[in-house]
């Protein structure tokens, strides 16, 4: 296939990467033909299932991973058969990539102005051009007024604008961003969407691989992956929550779907119409040349889907949290609490005076915008940060007269906590993270042991990755690991720092309800989210803003579904 700049900024022809297990060799299939072909200053979300191949996608287009065959193009330039060294120096001068995480992107020590200047360096600019450049993004971003501003002092929306320009300043071919709106909260989201449709004016391509629904509203194309293929293109709420949407009658309603016939002819029949023609192998086409019209049906040879293959796509019911084993008393006391980072004119309050009592058995959760200071107020409880200020006392685990280092040593011990980043050991299997923390704790291993991690990799439906590397898996899989882990380690506090960010709708659902049975059993639980939809009658809602809570209510229905409204409107007006 002829290619050219005039075409595509991205061009992906029928890549297959197939994976090798590090310990056995087993080959995994992540990519299986995969076509994708994004123009010149076009927004495409990649969407899909976790698992389905979104991450390994934007890694071979990023020369991050190299495929096992096909073809990969950035503007006219074939990319696939590159040496690693040669691939990371394209990426380096001509790709960006948008991390979820925007403070990961640069050097917290440099100024805003220093760390564009160091990405255009290092893409090779000519130094006359860069100063201009810098001015240009800074402007046409709206963040001319932090040139000059340290970027571990920048605000969460602010570092996500930085973090962008940072991506666009090189003029690459195309930005790649891996579930960007994860930790972002409404209004930052909103803002993202502005610049995006604004910066692929000058003909940067953006492809994002994501299950927000949200995103969808500023794409020109949503692409739908599974089992590595591109399957389909369509309206993102018809793939992830056609359940809230389909007819009381769900024989007599029509599908209509937009068919992606890849590079190889092959063309893949959606679920749910295979599903319902109950075919299994062999279709019959007929092509009615009066009207041009063409229908699809189950051939009288196909023996239709064996019973044991055919899987209920049952609704997960929503479980709500009943509040029956709460206790009287406190087990955690967030005391005259102030936290700030910086001195003098670049000090940064994120909290102030902050005081938070939280019941036995109750399930908290944290709301605000991002970096109001949910994610601080978790690692001041936890010890991973210290409190300028204040104190924090966790009192079924801890003693007056316990010194500092027990203290933290306790609740290292007593406390599992899902941090943003899900942190994973990258070579011990996914069966031996999970079991690390136990061990950790003193616990022995034995087979009892390793039964009921494979009960709990089930129930995330993780149990076919038990021997895999967390490496290995899409973020969506790691983060289901990641919890698990939290969970087996069977402490009575749990925190979770937005544990549903890079889920579908599907598994957030199924990790809020396993969260609520937890508290249902007198854990104590606290959630930090975004996602309003997730607010479940029974949780206690904390919202904060201005260093201080400014809402602490129980949740009944009325009050989620107002919070579920909220989030219809702002979909509305996108």
């Amino acid at each position: 296939m002829a290619i050219s700049n005039e075409d595509y900024s991205v061009a992906v022809e029928n890549v297959i990467k197939i994976f090798r297990h590090r310990l056995d060799n087993t080959k995994i299939s992540a990519l299986r033909g995969c076509d994708l072909f994004v123009k010149h200053g076009e927004i495409v979300s990649i969407i899909g299932p976790s698992g389905a191949g979104k991450s390994t996608l934007l890694n071979v287009i990023a020369g991050i991973e190299k495929p096992s065959s096909g073809q990969i193009f950035i503007g006219n330039i074939e990319i696939q058969d590159w040496t690693d060294m040669r691939r990371r120096e394209f990426r380096r001068r001509y790709l960006s990539i948008f991390s979820q995480h925007p403070r990961e992107n640069f050097d917290p020590r440099m100024k805003v102005h220093e760390a564009l200047r160091w990405e255009l360096i290092n893409a090779q600019w000519h130094s006359s051009l860069i100063e201009n450049r810098i001015e240009e993004i800074l402007n046409k971003l709206e963040i001319i007024n932090l040139k000059n501003t340290p970027c571990g002092m920048l605000s969460a929306g602010e570092a996500m604008r930085v973090s962008l320009a940072k991506a666009v300043v090189k003029k690459p071919f195309v930005i790649l961003a891996d579930e960007p709106t994860g930790q972002l909260d409404t209004e930052n989201m909103q803002l993202l969407y502005k610049l995006v449709k604004e910066i692929v004016k000058d003909g940067t391509a953006f492809i994002v691989a994501t299950h927000d629904v949200r995103f969808q509203t500023v794409s020109d194309r949503s692409l739908l992956i599974l089992d590595g293929r591109l399957a389909g293109e369509e309206d993102f709420e018809t793939l992830f929550d056609v359940k809230e949407h389909k007819p009381k009658d769900e024989k007599e309603s029509t599908i209509s779907k937009k068919l992606i016939l890849d590079s190889t002819d092959s063309l893949r029949i959606p679920p749910q119409i295979k599903k319902r023609l109950n075919v299994s192998r062999f279709l019959n086409i007929r092509h009615e040349p009066q009207n041009d019209f063409v229908t699809i049906s189950k051939h009288e040879s196909d023996p239709g889907i064996p019973e044991e293959e055919v899987i209920e796509d049952k609704e997960i019911e929503i479980m709500n949290f009943t509040r029956e084993r709460i206790l009287d008393h406190s087990i955690i006391e967030v005391n005259d609490i102030t936290k700030f980072y910086g001195s003098g004119n670049n000090k940064n309050v994120i909290l102030e005076n902050f005081d938070l009592s939280i019941k036995q058995g109750e399930f908290c959760v944290l709301l605000g915008p991002s970096g109001i200071g949910k994610t601080t107020l978790m690692n001041i409880i936890v010890g991973i940060e210290k409190a300028n200020d204040g104190e924090i006392i966790i009192s079924k685990i801890e003693r007056e007269d316990h010194s500092k280092i027990t203290k933290l040593d306790n609740r290292f011990k007593e406390i599992s906590y899902l941090t943003q980043n899900y942190i994973l050991h990258p070579y011990i299997s996914v069966e031996e993270n999970i079991l690390l923390p136990r061990l950790l704790n003193g616990h022995s291993k034995s087979r009892k042991t390793f039964k009921k991690i494979r009960e709990v990799l089930q129930h995330f439906e993780m149990e076919m990755y038990k021997n895999v590397f967390p490496t290995e898996l899409s973020g969506g899989q790691q983060q289901r690991i990641a919890l698990a882990a939290a969970l087996f380690k069977n402490t009575e506090i749990i925190l979770a720092d937005e544990p549903t960010a890079n889920l579908d709708s599907r598994l957030a659902k199924l990790v809020m309800n396993t969260l609520t049975d937890y508290a249902e059993s007198g854990r104590t639980l606290v959630v930090a989210t975004h996602d309003l939809t997730q607010i479940r009658p029974g949780y206690r809602v904390i919202k904060i803003l201005d260093k201080q809570i400014i809402e602490d209510v129980i949740a009944d229905e009325a009050y989620c579904e107002k919070l579920k409204d909220q989030f219809s409107l702002i979909k509305a007006n996108q």
